[in-house]
């Protein structure tokens, strides 16, 4: 793929997205690849910067993946699925609030301080997701973000 295809996809994705957005790599952990991009230079800075730390990690998955920022409290869900239903064993809130450019692990913290019917509301956001996907057995640790909406 030449760079001229992958830079028209990176503008086809935040064109879909809209700015600010965040991309990440998809299969690194602790946050380590995700990056805040308020406008198309710095997109493009991300992604190249992405693309930089999966080739040094090099775990055969070159996939980047091009996501609309959410301002708001971030949360953490912890659970085990099993026949495709979500048992909730945890939920955790990250309480320092991570805006970007870059997004490093910090603390969690629990019982969460919100509401039960935000909970409630990103605890079914998390179930439509996971039977969105087809998953159905296994452990899940999902990251949500809680805003005004």
């Amino acid at each position: 793929t030449s760079q001229h295809d992958l830079t028209q996809s990176l503008d086809a994705a935040t064109a879909a997205t809209g700015f600010p957005c965040v991309i990440k790599a998809n299969s690194l952990s602790g946050s380590q690849g995700v990056i805040r991009a308020d406008d198309p230079a710095q997109a493009l800075d991300a992604f190249d910067r992405v693309r930089h730390i999966q080739a040094e990690e090099d775990l055969g998955d070159d996939i980047i993946l091009v996501e609309r920022y959410i301002d708001g409290y971030e949360i953490a869900i912890e659970g085990l699925l099993r026949h495709g239903q979500l048992d909730v064993l945890a939920v955790f809130d990250k309480p320092i609030p991570m805006e970007g450019p870059y997004f490093e692990e910090s603390i969690y913290i629990t019982p969460s301080m919100h509401d039960a019917g935000s909970l409630e509301a990103a605890v079914d956001t998390t179930r439509r997701a996971l039977a969105a996907l087809g998953l159905e057995e296994g452990p899940v640790h999902v990251e949500l973000r809680i805003d005004d909406n």
